[in-house]
């Protein structure tokens, strides 16, 4: 069963008690409204022997997830004995570095203008360590809290993938504020119009995150990710439309359903109960 009623899934753990019980958390790679996103290629990969609880929201920031009324659902759900949820996906952090329309963490202050051949140079990396930092903790903040809940429960991240800056963003004409692009926009503004570099810069950023996943799951025991950097074909130049991806920073359903294949779901599946 997947689903994103807890009704549904309550039932479906009745109905199939042996099925191991998925709970997701994240932003629009596990909820992206339009196209086969990773929650639904996992319940794919895994034969349908699964149950899945997906409570993501598209747009959705880790920040968001780890403060306020959402925190709060997220604990309430891990704690409580109608679930008993034996792993945690969690997909966030992509957003925050991103898409994040905060002031004093938008791309647009992350980076900055620069002479040198080196994508090092056009991060601020000041703005850029705040930001990072802000995602690790929001990390923390919510495996300290599903250890809290359950001491037993696993918790699985990922990566996000190399993304390729241009002007296309999402047809989602319910999500006026989501369309994008959302990364194209600012190597206008910060003059850098080669492709390779506008690629180069995003790729440190994603590198870094995952890096910090990493440092994570060092530890954490009960947490680990699947680094899906890489995965999706490498293009040298690019236009508009590309194969596997949707639009600027989402994957359609092939390149999903690639990603998950691939990566997240053996090791997905490996984390599982048998």
């Amino acid at each position: 069963m997947y689903t994103r009623d807890p009704h549904q899934f309550r039932l479906a753990v009745w109905q199939n008690p042996d099925y191991p019980a998925v709970l997701v958390e994240g932003d629009s790679w596990a909820d992206h409204p339009l196209v086969p996103n990773l929650s639904w290629n996992l319940h794919q990969y895994l034969g349908h022997k699964v149950n899945i609880l997906n409570i993501s929201q598209s747009g959705d920031l880790v920040f968001n997830m780890a403060h306020g009324k959402q925190f709060n659902t997220l604990k309430a759900y891990l704690a409580s004995s109608h679930f008993d949820f034996d792993l945690l996906l969690l997909s966030g952090g992509g957003n925050d570095i991103l898409v994040n329309d905060q002031p004093e963490f938008k791309l647009e202050r992350i980076l900055k203008p620069s002479q040198q051949p080196d994508p090092r140079f056009f991060i601020d990396e000041g703005a850029w360590k705040a930001s990072l930092d802000r995602v690790e903790l929001s990390y923390v903040r919510i495996l300290d809290a599903a250890k809290d809940a359950n001491p037993h429960l696993k918790i699985h991240g990922h990566c996000y993938d190399y993304i390729y800056p241009r002007d296309k963003g999402a047809d989602i004409i319910v999500i006026p504020d989501a369309l994008g692009p959302w990364v194209y926009p600012v190597m206008q503004h910060i003059q850098v119009t080669d492709q390779q570099l506008q690629r180069n810069i995003i790729k440190c950023l994603l590198d870094d995150f995952a890096a910090m996943l990493g440092s994570l799951k060092a530890r954490y025991p009960q947490f680990d990710f699947s680094n899906t950097l890489g995965t999706l074909p490498n293009h040298p130049s690019w236009d508009l439309n590309l194969p596997n991806w949707d639009d600027e920073i989402h994957p359609n359903g092939k390149g999903f359903a690639k990603l998950v294949n691939e990566r997240v779901g053996p090791d997905v599946k490996a984390r599982l109960p048998a």
